[in-house]
């Protein structure tokens, strides 16, 4: 009976002894280490009030959802009146391109002949006037009223000239230079309203991949810019794993 018990005695020794030392050799395998969360800092590209938020602390979002909206009423305005700049810079370089009309061109020159039958009025009354001051020597006639018939004339003058050059402006048609000006005010008015739909597209901020959203730091009403975050997005992408071992750990264990 004593040999019996001292047999099981040893058996027992023995298996206690195999299992310290496997749990030992189990311990000798672990390595630790921490995960690294890779997170995005979120933020409006341009400044504006917050005006809708559509997702809380913790939501799961996909690439392109909708996080927050900025209002975009100022913005709405200012297309309108860059819609409004484009038709009038069209119209205008329509007009240049197809010149005048020959109803215009036609006034013009009617306006030149009148201004041509002055001039001839002026030059007739003023010859006479000097006419009767010379033969009377100044008994006849003031000279007042010579130098009034020479002004008049003169007045006469200018405007014949310059409604000569109106109807020529008008009778060759637009300058190359004038035309080059009007499409360059299309272009313009075309790139003012491009910028301001970029600037309505980009009043709304988009998940830029998958993840959670891990802080929000924007409230309804708040002003906001680029310089200011409004989400804190955990990426739903490969983690790093960050891992702390003795070089004899490492001969024991594979890196995968």
């Amino acid at each position: 009976m004593r040999k019996i018990i001292i047999g099981i005695l040893v058996v027992a020794i023995i298996s206690f002894t195999v299992w310290s030392n496997l749990n030992s050799a189990e311990k000798d395998n672990i390595i630790y280490g921490n995960v690294d969360i890779r997170e995005a800092s979120l933020a409006f590209e341009i400044p504006g009030r917050v005006s809708q938020i559509f997702v809380k602390e913790g939501a799961l979002v996909k690439e392109g959802d909708v996080l927050a909206q900025l209002n975009v009423d100022t913005l709405k305005l200012e297309r309108q009146k860059a819609l409004s700049n484009i038709e009038l810079a069209k119209t205008t370089l329509l007009k240049y391109e197809n010149g005048n009309r020959k109803e215009e061109i036609d006034a013009a020159k009617a306006l030149v002949d009148a201004a041509k039958a002055n001039v001839t009025l002026a030059e007739v009354t003023y010859n006479r006037k000097i006419g009767v001051f010379k033969n009377t020597k100044g008994t006849g006639i003031s000279k007042a009223e010579v130098d009034e018939a020479k002004a008049k004339l003169d007045s006469s003058v200018a405007e014949k000239n310059a409604k000569t050059e109106q109807y020529n402006l008008l009778k060759n048609g637009s300058r190359y230079e004038d035309v080059k000006i009007a499409q360059q005010n299309v272009i313009i008015a075309e790139n003012n309203l491009a910028l301001i739909d970029d600037n309505i597209k980009k009043a709304t901020l988009l998940a830029p991949s998958n993840g959670v959203i891990r802080n929000r730091y924007i409230e309804l009403g708040d002003m906001t810019s680029s310089a200011k975050k409004a989400f804190a997005l955990a990426l739903n992408s490969e983690k790093r794993v960050r891992a702390y071992a003795t070089y004899n750990k490492l001969s024991k264990n594979s890196i995968r």
